[in-house]
């Protein structure tokens, strides 16, 4: 069963070879979810969710990557919602799950 969709918003290469990247991670039993900064790129947000034993099998994700433009790409982080740009822990990623967590 799913219990989450990692959904990676990259950015192409610049002039200097840089790509960028955040995350949307979102609850499939309450649709809540938590955007995270500067993950590392796809697999990076993945594996995230492995380290912080929130995740048991591959079964338990579904994962997304889209690609942008720059310009896009700093558009589409602007207007991502409350982006968190810290150390995301276990308990963030389950608070998902609470029906009351809005």
């Amino acid at each position: 069963m799913i219990k989450y969709i990692v959904e990676t918003t990259s950015s192409y290469s610049d002039l200097n070879g840089n790509t960028y990247h955040f995350a949307r991670i979102t609850s499939t039993k309450t649709k809540n979810s938590l955007v995270v900064s500067e993950v590392g790129g796809s697999s990076n947000a993945v594996a995230m969710l492995f380290h912080l034993k929130v995740a048991n099998d591959w079964s338990e994700l579904y994962e997304v990557q889209t690609w942008h433009k720059r310009r896009d790409w700093q558009r589409m982080r602007k207007f991502a919602g409350g982006t968190y740009e810290g150390n995301v822990t276990a308990k963030m990623v389950r608070a998902l799950n609470r029906k009351d967590n809005s």
